[in-house]
């Protein structure tokens, strides 16, 4: 039986924007809201606000995955 191929993480220091929230950030960045917790030391009932620094690790080299947003 063969092994699942190994994912490469990336990590990325995010700030937080005005009207952001964890569901969001967590679907733009590939991840979970609880992966978010733990990275950055925090529980369910903490407010993030805009200005605000989280560790965020998601997969790397994902096709499908957008990093600049044109307007």
């Amino acid at each position: 039986m063969e092994n699942a191929p190994e994912q490469n993480i990336e990590e990325l220091t995010y700030t937080v924007k005005p009207n952001d929230f964890l569901g969001g950030i967590a679907n733009e960045n590939m991840t979970s809201i609880n992966q978010i917790l733990v990275d950055n030391g925090i529980d369910e009932d903490t407010h993030i606000h805009p200005g605000q620094k989280l560790i965020i690790k998601r997969p790397s080299g994902n096709p499908f995955l957008v990093v600049d947003k044109v307007a």
